[in-house]
């Protein structure tokens, strides 16, 4: 996982992406991302649910970048249990998003390891790790192209 870390902090350097965002802009942009992952759960559709957690990993690492903790570091007990209610769990998710743009300025990353506890439980309801969700995220990244607008990298339209 460490070094799947260290290559999407590489994807955000490579695109200037911290030096030209805020954390603020990139919390927005994960609250997007679980509003992804809520239509994906409500649809059952398991590709969506895949994509989506991976890519609110991708904009907490982005989170991480701007404030100079360790994604890494954030430790979640593997033990968290498999999610009964997605949904809720889902819901749950959203507030500690809603918390992290809130809260941006604190100084600890706890909210950050409550929001991985969340999504750790949804991607174990669908047999999914965090890691696999990741990875399969950053393989869609890498050979994204796009620039940087108001501080949010836009991608190409295809």
């Amino acid at each position: 996982m460490k070094e799947l870390i260290k290559k999407v902090e590489q994807w955000f350097a490579d695109r200037e992406i911290i030096e030209n965002s805020t954390a603020l802009k990139q919390a927005l942009k994960t609250s997007e991302e679980v509003l992804e992952l809520q239509n994906a759960i409500i649809d059952d559709d398991l590709d969506e649910i895949k994509d989506a957690i991976g890519d609110i990993q991708v904009t907490l690492i982005g989170v991480c970048l701007h404030k100079k903790w360790k994604f890494e570091n954030l430790s979640i007990h593997e033990d968290v249990g498999v999610s009964l209610d997605v949904f809720s769990d889902a819901v749950e998710l959203e507030k500690s998003i809603v918390h992290l743009k809130e809260f941006i300025d604190f100084k600890s990353s706890d909210i950050l390891i409550s929001t991985l506890i969340y999504l750790n439980r949804i991607s174990k309801h669908y047999d999914l790790t965090l890691e696999g969700c990741l990875k399969s995220a950053y393989d869609v990244i890498i050979k994204r192209t796009g620039k940087m607008v108001n501080g949010q990298f836009i991608k190409d339209s295809r």
